[in-house]
Parts: structure tokens; sequence; C-alpha cells
């Protein structure tokens, strides 16, 4: 299931954001009050408190009710009765936010998530999307979930009239205890088979939506175009979400993985996604007046609202530290100070930091290449940016927003990483040309076969690279890592230059030299998306 491990790498794929604080060292209380804040959303606030005097049982409150979780401590498990929690159609519960957070505490404690013991089916097929996205967040573990856990499906009226008790279920036939891959690819094919049996008692037809791993859209195979977000929201209206569990995440999910089961035909035309489940097509036109085309990096799995990670307000770091001694200046200080010395070369004369906006307007380099207007209205928002006519990058700290759990000193490394490499690509984090990590790099890139470089340097948009064995090595690994990124946990040159960059990052704060390894991926797979895009720029534009 590459295709989901590739795009959950990006941090807004998560409706709620994807990295969380790391609570795995805390008391259980505080764990669960740190997850919750983290979790929470405008209108959607979760708090936590006790539901008995010991640290056994939790009460998590919603706004539209309350969720039990009850922590076995000795035999490790996390039972959740949400039953309480009330939503409608017209309503959220905050089954998801509730559900998220569960789901993380137990992957950080070591806990395994045990399902509730009544539901019913849209229940069910809904809390299998949750654990969907949780694998994913997580960097595809599945160790905190038991798919050969039992429940019982809700009781039916013929089994009231009957005294008859609900059948007894397993949550996941088939599951592999320790097989990730394995069981990874199951829950998405259990999903993907629920929504067509959805599809199929409305007469909805998918077989001609099909997923463009190139562009991230969903194609209609009838006009070859991408659906737009109008015709989606209209197909998701005929699925009825309250009453089917099929909303636009799920639905999407679905067709991304039915179009990794069956592929493309071997002309290189579009495969079919699914068998015609229906036969009606109206309502999944392209929307010729929308032409805002449904993107899969963003949103796909459980988690980010707009407004800020994690549904919390924007914290940006001209506010984070405006209290501290030397306030903003003292925090760019640091942070280029520390950067100079773990990775020399990082920072250039060729990337500027500027405090805020205004330092920015009154600023040498402001004055000598003024912005368009167009670039000045979005500037007092702005983060960074690449000067295609200088070639510079600009970073203003001031407007760099913190993420989830993030330091000051964290984000602003980011958004200076972010900016370094989406301008020169990957290399900018090995530093400076004389340093130890680009001679280990070299000496990786040595290991690659030199036809699978020269065949990169043949195709169109990548002529430009050839004879720079160093730039095509990168071109090389990136396209690697994006193809199988399961690979990059398997001993192999691929690993090893994953490893090489991620040693990297790691110089580039004190957080991040013990962080959870799946934050670390996160951070590498984001300036890999960023590093592509520079390998296709000439060295002229920069």
């Amino acid at each position: 299931m590459d295709a989901h491990r590739l795009l959950s790498q990006e941090e807004d794929a998560f409706q709620l954001g994807k990295s969380k604080p790391d609570t795995s060292k805390m008391g259980t209380d505080d764990a669960l009050n740190t997850l919750a804040q983290s979790y929470s959303q405008d209108g959607m606030e979760l708090k936590v408190s006790r539901a008995g005097p010991t640290d056994r049982a939790f009460r998590i409150e919603t706004p539209n009710g309350e969720a039990v979780a009850t922590l076995d401590h000795d035999n490790k498990t996390l039972r959740l009765n949400s039953a309480n929690l009330d939503s409608n159609t017209t309503k959220r519960g905050g089954g998801t936010n509730v559900y998220q957070m569960a789901s993380t505490f137990a992957q950080q404690h070591g806990y395994t998530f045990l399902p509730d013991t009544s539901v019913k089916p849209v229940a069910q097929n809904r809390r299998i999307s949750q654990m969907i996205s949780s694998v994913l967040r997580h960097g595809g573990s599945t160790k905190h979930f038991d798919g050969d856990a039992t429940f019982k499906g809700a009781q039916t009226g013929d089994q009231i009239i009957a005294n008859e008790t609900p059948v007894t279920k397993v949550e996941l036939p088939g599951w592999k205890p320790g097989d990730d891959e394995h069981n990874l690819a199951l829950m998405l094919r259990r999903e993907h088979a629920d929504v067509m049996a959805e599809a199929k008692a409305r007469g909805i037809d998918l077989s001609h939506l099909t997923y463009d791993p190139d562009s991230h859209t969903i194609i209609n195979g009838h006009t070859g175009t991408p659906l737009t977000e109008g015709a989606l929201k209209s197909l998701v209206d005929r699925f009825e979400p309250g009453d089917s569990g099929v909303g636009k995440t799920t639905l999407l999910r679905a067709l991304v993985t039915g179009s990794t089961l069956q592929g493309r035909r071997s002309d290189g035309s579009i495969q079919p996604l699914h068998d015609d489940a229906g036969g009606d097509p109206g309502g999944q036109g392209t929307g010729a007046a929308d032409r805002d085309m449904v993107r899969l990096a963003r949103g796909l799995y459980y988690s980010r609202p707009s407004g800020g990670a994690g549904g919390v307000p924007t914290r940006r770091l001209g506010d984070a530290v405006s209290e501290r001694p030397g306030g903003l200046a003292t925090a760019v200080a640091n942070v280029s100070d520390h950067l100079k010395t773990q990775v020399p070369g990082l920072l250039n004369d060729r990337t500027h930091v500027f405090h805020s906006t205004e330092d920015f307007l009154n600023s040498d380099y402001a004055k000598e290449h003024p912005l368009s207007k167009e670039d000045l209205e979005k500037l007092p928002s702005a983060e960074g940016f690449h000067d295609p006519k200088t070639g510079h990058n600009v970073v203003i700290a001031g407007n760099v927003e913190l993420r989830p759990g993030e330091t000051p000193h964290d984000a602003l490394t980011r958004v200076i990483l972010h900016e370094r490499v989406g301008h020169d690509g990957l290399q900018a984090l090995l530093g400076s040309q004389d340093s130890k990590a680009q001679k280990h790099w070299a000496g990786l890139t040595q290991r690659i076969k030199p036809q699978e470089l020269d065949a990169i340097a043949h195709e169109p948009g990548y002529q430009h690279l050839a004879g720079d064995r160093n730039a095509l090595a990168h071109e090389w690994f990136a396209r690697q890592a994006e193809k199988s990124p399961h690979l990059l946990q398997q001993p192999g040159l691929l690993r090893d230059m994953w490893e090489a960059f991620k040693a990297q990052l790691r110089k580039m704060s004190n957080n991040w030299k013990d962080t959870d390894e799946s934050h670390l991926d996160t951070h590498l797979h984001e300036l890999l998306r960023h590093s592509r895009r520079a390998a296709l720029r000439p060295v002229s534009s920069r």
C-alpha cells in the first residue's frame, strides 16, 4: 500500500495534524490531557478527567457528549466506550478527535487499543477508517491495534423479539500480529469493500474514477480530466454519510486503494477502478464552473482542519518568544549560530532571515528587489519564499507557524530547511562540499549503477542534469524513496542514504537528537517533495 504511505508523509495530509507531542515519558493524567489539547479544535475542545479515584478510567468530554477510556495497566490495554458521543447528520460528536487521541496514547505508551464491545455496522466501518488513519500517522505501525479482538454487533429487531444475543464478531479476520504491511493492506481492502457495498446499495457508479499518482488527483475516466470539489461533494451527498459512514475522506481513500489494487492497463491507459456498482453517473461530472481539483495530499486521513494544525489556533513564533529574554532577535540568533556550527553551508549569503514583515520591507534587499503588488499582499502571512529573480531565499521568522509539540527553535529550523531544500535540493542538508556528510554521501552514490543515472539524464525535463552525478544521484534516491517507501526500513543502499540525511537532521536541533524516528521520517519526506521540485529547475534558474 505504498500509495497511501507516500500520501500520508505530508503533515497536512491529516485533518488533525500528523506530528503530535511525545507523551511516552509522562504519567497517564498528563499524557491524556496533553493529547486532548493537541487533538482539540475550535468548537470541538476535548477535556479529560478521572472517572474514578484511580488512573484506570478517564472521562473524555466533548461539547456534544463524552466517552470513557478504561485502561488495564497490567495487560496494557485501552478500551474506549464512545456510545455517549451525540452525533448525527447535522452535529458532530467528536468521535474522530477522541478516537485519534486515544489511539495515539496507546501507540506512544505501548498499549493495545481494543474496540467497543457492541457497535452498529456503520460504526464498525468508521472504526476501521479510524484505525487506518492512526496507523499511517504513526509510520505504518499496527502494534497498538488487535485485529483479532472480538466484539458483538448491535442487536437487531428480530434478535430482540426472539430474545437472542448479538453475534460475536472478529474485528479483522486474517490479522497477523507484527506484520504491519499485511495488516495495513487488510484494513485498506476492508474499507474499500465497505465503500463499494454502500455504492452498490445506492446505485452509485464509481467505475470511471481512478487515482493519478503523478498529480495526486482523482481522474474522471469519461473525460480524462480531474474530479473537482463540486463534483466530489455531489457524489458524497449521494452516499448519505450519516447513514453509510462514507464521507469525503473515506471515499477518497477507497478510490486510491482501488487504483492501487487494479493498477493501469498494459498500454498505459486508465484502468477502470471498480466493477460497475450502479451505472448512474449523475452528479459526477467535472463541473465546468468549478475548477478546484480534488488534491489528495491534503486532508486524506482523519485529522487537520484549516486554520492551524490539530485545530489549535495558529501560534506564530514571534508571539511564542515575545516574553522571553531578548525575544525574537535572540531566538533567531541562537538558531542561526547553531546551524552554522552544526551544518556549515546551510545558511549562506543567498539565505536571508528577517525578524518580521516590516524588517524585510525596510531592508536593503527589499528596496533593491521590490516585490509585485500580488506578492506584497501575501507577505504578512508568509513564512518564507524563494525569489526567482535573484535566486535568494527569504525567511520571515516572526511569521513562522509552530506545529503541535514544536519548539520555536525547531519551527524556524524547519522553515529554513524547506526554503533551502526547495531551492537547492536535499544536498543542502549535507552542508559545504568538504563536509564529512558530503564525503559520506559521495561514497554511497558510487553504489548506484551508472546506467540507471544515465537513464534519468535522458528523460524529458532532466537533460540539464546530464554529467552531474551528484544531482542525478539525488534524483535517483528521491524516486526510489517515493516509489518504495517500505524499503527505507530494510537493509540496503536506500536505507543507508535515508539514514545519512536523518543523521544531518539530528544535528540541527537538540530536540531532534532524541525525537521519535517517525517524526524525523515525516520531516524528511516533506523535504523530499521540496527537493523533487528543485531538481526539475535548470541550474540557470536557481
